[in-house]
């Protein structure tokens, strides 16, 4: 079951419809808090990038040089 699914369902039955034949993964809670964790963190280093530039994220993530993985 992949996240749209999940947050369909949830919004079913928040509504008060009903869960027909539905059969839920035990570990949903954990999916959807990484998935909102992700989802927040992604957010604001796209605000980070747009608004203070390509400098504002030089730091997080490493410049892979193709030509030393492959020596």
């Amino acid at each position: 079951m992949i996240v749209p699914e999940l947050l369909g369902l949830m919004e079913q039955m928040f509504s008060g419809g009903e869960l027909l034949n539905v059969q839920l993964p035990d570990n949903m809670m954990i999916y959807l808090i990484l998935f909102f964790y992700g989802y927040i963190t992604l957010s604001i280093n796209m605000y980070r990038l747009v608004m203070l530039g390509e400098q504002s994220t030089g730091g997080f993530m490493p410049v892979l040089d193709v030509n030393k993985i492959i020596r």
